[in-house]
């Protein structure tokens, strides 16, 4: 019996790989991260614009993120937002993927998993940016207040259109008031 059990479970294993390779997602990684990045000068709250959809930010509205630099060289990352009137947040740690002055990390909401996070696009004075992972289905368009003028979110979008991206799938969650 046990054999047949372990039989079954390696079948269903083998099952699964094999689907999952033949359904390759592409990647950002014709996507530079943004470079003479300052940490400090990305440090605060930055206020979510736009989204490409997942489950995790699921009827989430009134979305930030807070950063804050910490002295053994990570970065504290909470994200806050509503749903269903309540709020949610979660806190992760951020550490950089490489040099300090490129502007991607590796962040880690559930220890031991880390997630690309690259910044792709920095506005010169830290008011707007464009951030990915490290493939096509995640992106996020951030501001430093909670709504951008519709120029400004024309030029993000084009933007962010450009790399490929499916911007007719974001989602526009409700600003903080």
């Amino acid at each position: 019996m046990m054999k047949r059990i372990t039989g079954l479970a390696f079948a269903l294993a083998l099952t699964l790989v094999a689907g999952c390779a033949g359904h390759k997602i592409p990647t950002t990684a014709h996507i530079p991260a943004v470079e003479a990045f300052s940490v400090d000068d990305y440090m605060g709250t930055w206020y979510e614009i736009a989204r490409l959809p997942h489950s995790f930010e699921k009827d989430m509205d009134e979305v930030s993120a807070q950063y804050t630099y910490r002295h053994d060289g990570t970065v504290e990352v909470v994200n806050s937002g509503m749903r269903g009137g309540k709020v949610h947040s979660a806190t992760a740690t951020a550490k950089f993927a490489g040099s300090r002055f490129i502007g991607e990390f590796k962040i880690c909401f559930f220890w031991p998993f880390y997630r690309d996070y690259r910044i792709i696009y920095l506005e010169p004075n830290y008011r707007y940016a464009i951030v990915t992972g490290k493939t096509m289905d995640y992106l996020w368009i951030l501001a430093r207040q909670p709504t951008v003028d519709p120029g400004t979110l024309q030029d993000l979008l084009a933007k962010a259109d450009g790399w490929g991206f499916h911007t007719d799938d974001l989602e526009f969650p409700r600003p903080k008031k």
